[in-house]
C-alpha cells in the first residue's frame, strides 16, 4: 500500500465506522470507494495490510494534512480557518429517544403548568380546567409495562383522548384571555407572557 492508499483507506473506515475485516469487504465490494483508494475494481487489501497501515497514521501526521487541508480550502476561498464548526459534530449522549406517549405527557404537564399559572396571577380570568397530569403518567405507565400491542392499544386511546381535552382546555383559556382586560400593567406582561408562550 501506499502513503495515499492508506490515508484514503484510513477515511474510508471513518467514516463507514467499520471495523478493518468490514474495510477489506467494503473495499473490494465497492465501487467507489475502490476508485477512491486507487485500487483496481474487485480487489481489494488483507485485513492486516489495513491494521498495519491503520495503525502507522500518527496523531502528528494527521495534524499537519489537517492543516494542509485548511491551506487549500483558504487558498481557493472556501473557508477562512479561523474557526471550528463543533455544533455539526455528531457526539454520543445517554439520552433516548422520544416515545409518543411520553411526548403526549409533556405536552399535558407544560399546558396544564401555564393554566394553573393563569389561574394564580390572573383571578379574574374565568375558564374551564382540570389537570390530568397524574392520570396522563398512570396511562404512559400501563403503556411503558404493557406486554404487547394489544395491551398498549386502551391506554393509549385514553392518553389521546386526555391529551386532546387539555389542548381544548388551553383553546378555551386563550380565548378568554384575549378577552381579559388587565387592571394592573404587570397583569398585562403576565397576559402577554401566558397568551405567547403556549404557541
Amino acid at each position: 500500500m501506499t502513503a495515499e492508499q492508506v490515508f484514503r483507506a484510513a477515511i474510508v473506515k471513518k467514516i463507514g465506522n467499520y471495523s478493518y475485516r468490514e474495510l477489506t469487504f467494503h473495499l473490494a465490494d465497492s465501487r467507489t470507494y475502490n476508485r477512491f483508494c486507487k485500487i483496481g475494481f474487485g480487489k481489494s487489501f488483507k485485513k492486516s495490510a489495513l491494521q498495519k497501515g491503520g495503525k502507522a497514521i500518527s496523531a502528528g501526521t494527521c495534524e499537519q494534512i489537517n492543516r494542509l487541508l485548511t491551506d487549500h480550502a483558504k487558498n481557493i476561498g472556501v473557508e477562512k480557518g479561523r474557526k471550528v464548526r463543533v455544533d455539526c459534530t455528531v457526539v454520543e449522549s445517554n439520552i433516548h429517544a422520544p416515545y409518543d406517549s411520553e411526548l403526549l405527557v409533556d405536552c399535558n404537564r407544560v399546558i396544564s403548568r401555564l393554566l394553573t399559572q393563569a389561574k394564580r396571577e390572573l383571578p379574574g380570568i374565568v375558564f374551564r380546567f382540570m389537570d390530568h397530569c397524574r392520570r396522563s403518567r398512570r396511562r404512559n405507565l400501563e403503556i411503558m409495562n404493557a406486554k404487547n400491542n394489544a395491551g398498549r392499544k386502551k391506554p393509549y386511546k385514553d392518553l389521546i383522548q386526555i391529551t386532546e381535552n387539555t389542548v381544548g382546555y388551553a383553546d378555551n383559556a386563550l380565548r378568554s384571555l384575549a378577552q381579559y382586560t388587565p387592571v394592573t400593567v404587570d397583569d398585562h406582561v403576565r397576559k402577554d407572557y401566558l397568551v405567547v408562550t403556549p404557541s
